[in-house]
């Protein structure tokens, strides 16, 4: 096999039915990427069910095995994590809580383009798990569709988790910040967003896949995902509010100016002002004729 960088790649299907460092067995692939792998495994030492991730690539000259605990983020969009290690073959992997669920990238080959408001959802979501990194100096460094897992909750509900974390680290919070306008962009066009430099490309939005009631939120929400894919943002939850806001303009009817400040549509704005003038009318012809007949309008007194 070629080396590239220090690395081998290699099969992380090998794994299935094997000991890992000794500890875990290695059960079924949850998910097979170009980058990492996910298992169901179990830790032999506790006898508890865990997930296993591992890079897809081996270290070629790993200095020995090691496992140690990490000092873990926790947070409710952030798998849990037990434990990191190297095995003595260059194998690098993340012990992680039991999960089941979709990857986010399954749903969008499958389904397509999400509704705006679900898309809005889930980056919100991931925004809240970007921040709790980035408040203790780091960065997740590998996010996209196939990062994030729409998994079960033990009620029965739907949660947003990040998992491939083998590239958990220190790092500028803008390459989360970006990747996330990014995949916002995945989430809303079902294809993946492309960058020339720090500029996005030109929208290529599949119009006919989305539902009629998106036709308005769409186009907001480019806005805001192509502004933050030029940097305007700093943080993951600046985003996810700038989202949030042009979602509830969308539905609202209005649009948001460049200073971010909402005004109604022209035909709006020209029903609005007619209305007014009526009004104006209306009340002075009344006050004018109870002028005449002597009398005053009702609950008025001269």
């Amino acid at each position: 096999m070629d080396v590239v960088d220090g690395y081998d790649p290699w099969d992380p299907g090998e794994l299935v039915g094997q000991r890992l460092a000794e500890r875990y067995w290695i059960g079924a692939a949850a998910a097979i990427g170009p980058l990492a792998s996910r298992f169901k495994a179990a830790d032999l030492a506790s006898g508890r069910d865990v997930c296993i991730e591992v890079r897809s690539v081996r270290i070629s000259s790993a200095p020995g095995a090691c496992e140690h605990s990490p000092a873990g983020v926790r947070h409710p969009n952030i798998a849990d994590v037990y434990a990191r290690g190297i095995t003595s073959s260059g194998i690098e992997f993340v012990v992680l809580e039991p999960l089941e669920g979709e990857l986010l990238s399954s749903r969008i080959a499958e389904c397509g383009p999400l509704r705006a408001q679900e898309a809005v959802e889930i980056a919100a979501s991931i925004g809240l798990a970007l921040g709790a990194l980035h408040a203790r100096g780091l960065v997740h460094g590998a996010l996209s569709a196939s990062s994030v897992l729409l998994a079960q909750s033990p009620a029965g509900g739907r949660e947003v988790k990040l998992v491939e974390l083998l590239d958990t680290r220190p790092g500028d919070a803008r390459v989360d910040v970006a990747a996330l306008a990014a995949l916002v962009h995945e989430m809303l066009t079902g294809s993946p967003a492309s960058q020339a430099g720090s500029r996005p490309s030109r929208w290529t939005l599949a119009r006919r896949s989305q539902r009629s009631s998106d036709a308005a939120q769409v186009p907001e929400l480019e806005r805001v995902t192509a502004r933050a894919l030029q940097g305007d943002f700093s943080s993951a939850n600046e985003l996810s509010s700038a989202l949030w806001w042009g979602l509830a303009q969308a539905k609202a009817g209005g649009r948001v100016s460049s200073s971010g400040v909402s005004a109604p549509p022209p035909r709006v704005a020209r029903s609005l002002g007619a209305g007014l003038l009526l009004g104006v009318i209306v009340l002075f012809c009344t006050i004018a004729l109870c002028a005449v007949s002597g009398g005053a309008p009702p609950g008025i007194e001269w």
